[in-house]
């Protein structure tokens, strides 16, 4: 269903208050914790950069080795 801009999916009309870039700034946010970057990066054959556990600066590579930098 359609809806005007202003109005809830159920055709009721939003609070004025209410910024409807809020929701889709919390949507954005909500997916980039979900996704893994490393691995999708790793998929990509691209080697990344990251704290390891100790926190140490760490290379990742695509075939799953691992260095820290120094």
């Amino acid at each position: 269903m359609n809806h005007l801009p202003g109005e809830n999916q159920d055709g009721r009309p939003e609070p004025a208050d209410v910024d409807p870039r809020e929701d889709f700034d919390a949507s954005i946010s909500r997916m980039a914790k979900a996704l893994r970057f490393g691995e999708v990066l790793a998929g990509r054959c691209v080697t990344t950069v990251a704290l390891d556990a100790r926190g140490r600066l760490t290379r990742y590579r695509p075939d799953g080795t691992t260095s820290p930098l120094e």
